[in-house]
């Protein structure tokens, strides 16, 4: 599923890895590109220099950070979690040719360009609104009590 051409994964739903269907994508971008006051306000100052980093290279594996030595003294799986909990980056973990995990990280601008996300404009505020009506939906069908990043 997770490698589905019409699923993005992401951490959503109660900051846990959530499959969202192709339909959805344009609220998701419109939100994680917003760099709205929820998402930028408790970010640590690695996580700021990391997000400068995906957003000047568009995309970016942990791995290559480290070899790179570009954020000395930082902890860069951590500071890559607070971008995703946030919403600012796309991510996705592999398994390199070294045989360990890392990170590939995009901005939300490269990774539409590359999957193909003809870009609707959308307020965050709109997309924020739509998405808090179908989680909405879902809790109450599956008795869940699931929440979103800014609430």
């Amino acid at each position: 599923m997770a490698s589905h051409k019409d699923v993005l994964v992401t951490k959503l739903v109660s900051r846990k890895v959530t499959y969202v269907h192709r339909r959805l994508w344009p609220l998701i971008v419109a939100i994680g590109s917003a760099r709205q006051d929820w998402q930028m306000s408790s970010l640590s100052r690695p996580a700021k220099e990391l997000l400068v980093l995906v957003d000047k290279a568009g995309r970016i594996r942990t791995d290559d950070i480290r070899s790179q030595r570009k954020l000395k003294g930082m902890r860069i799986g951590d500071a890559a979690r607070e971008l995703e909990v946030n919403l600012l980056i796309h991510s996705q973990e592999i398994h390199t040719e070294a045989g360990v995990h890392a990170k590939v990280m995009e901005s939300w601008q490269s990774w539409s360009k590359r999957v193909g996300l003809l870009r609707k404009k959308m307020r965050p505020d709109d997309a924020k609104e739509q998405l808090e009506r179908l989680l909405a939906k879902f809790n109450r069908e599956f008795g869940a009590k699931g929440s979103l990043p800014w609430n």
